[in-house]
């Protein structure tokens, strides 16, 4: 929504006035937008700030060292009976 649509819709600030369906509307879709805006930016910040991509890395460094042991012992001739 570009900046010069705030002009036209005028948001009651006093429980008195008269506001006709139309502007109840318009505000009511002002604030879903807004909020819809804030929760996407928020989600957003908590998604970089839980750093995933450098737990990925970790884990995929994990599973890798992992999966070389069990080839290993995989490989390793079990010990002789005598």
């Amino acid at each position: 929504m570009a900046k010069g649509d705030d002009a036209d819709v005028k948001i009651p600030t006093e429980f008195s006035e008269c506001v006709s369906r139309e502007e109840l509307e318009a505000a009511n879709k002002l604030m879903m937008e807004r909020m819809d805006e804030t929760v996407h930016k928020s989600v957003h910040d908590a998604l970089i700030a839980m750093e995933l991509g450098k737990t990925y890395e970790r884990v995929d460094r994990r599973l890798s060292d992992i999966i070389d042991r069990i080839a290993a012992l995989e490989t390793c001739s079990p010990p002789q009976q005598q």
